[in-house]
């Protein structure tokens, strides 16, 4: 079904060195990228500026979307380097709040759903029973907070598996936010120590905005945007 709408698309986004990262034989080091999209033009259309990699939706004319980490940014910093205090040297099972809210920051409704990217792994980890096993796995578990819909299964690019997640509940009011983050913390994977000691690892965090008018969902706004961006690292 065709859609018309005002669109040209360009993406604002920021990398926050934020690691997770000590001494220990299992810290791991963590940052976290956040990203959001806005745009302003013409038509039913989707456009990729100077960046080849990721393509843009088309959306109302001052679209602004961010991702914001209200609980992240409160926790110390005493020593000003990025990385909170409590998360210096993080170990295996400890979990960590980190909670990313989808914000409109623009003067129009807006439907919004995002991908998280996490660091994917063959590791030796200990399992439910206690024993110990080499396999696959995501490096970092959370649970998703109401409102929020995963789309499909999470599609592995290189060493990180992105999932994308809808929220379903409501558009998202101009100048407001999602009313739940995505999740509210993370958890590092119980991985047999001496793994990830060299290897910082990053949660990748993408937020996306679509004007509200002219759909019913944000079902039919996120099938919209797979149509007209197809790519196999979509769920």
């Amino acid at each position: 079904m065709s859609k018309k709408m005002s669109a040209r698309a360009k993406r604002v986004s920021r990398r926050l060195t934020r690691a997770f990262r000590g001494s220990a034989p299992a810290a791991a080091a963590v940052g976290l990228c956040l990203a959001g999209v806005l745009g302003a033009g013409s038509a039913l259309a989707y456009l990729t500026d100077n960046d080849a990699v990721t393509n843009k939706f088309n959306v109302a004319a001052d679209l602004k979307v961010q991702v914001d980490e209200p609980e992240w940014d409160k926790l110390p910093d005493t020593d000003k380097d990025g990385v909170p205090d409590v998360v210096e040297q993080m170990t295996p099972t400890q979990t960590v709040a980190k909670d990313p809210y989808v914000k409109n920051g623009s003067t129009t409704d807006a439907w919004c759903f995002a991908r998280v990217g996490v660091p994917t792994k063959s590791v030796k980890h200990v399992i439910d029973n206690g024993t110990t096993k080499t396999s696959e796995i995501e490096l970092f578990s959370y649970t998703l907070n109401p409102g929020w819909a995963e789309v499909g299964t999470g599609v592995k690019v290189n060493d990180v598996t992105w999932h994308t997640y809808r929220y379903d509940k409501e558009a998202v009011s101009a100048g407001a936010k999602t009313g739940s983050a995505i999740f509210s913390s993370v958890t590092l994977a119980n991985v047999v120590e001496g793994q990830l000691s060299d290897a910082p690892l990053s949660i990748e965090i993408e937020g996306y905005g679509i004007q509200k008018q002219g759909f019913a969902s944000c079902a039919d706004a996120y099938a919209a945007y797979k149509l007209q961006n197809p790519s196999s690292n979509w769920a």
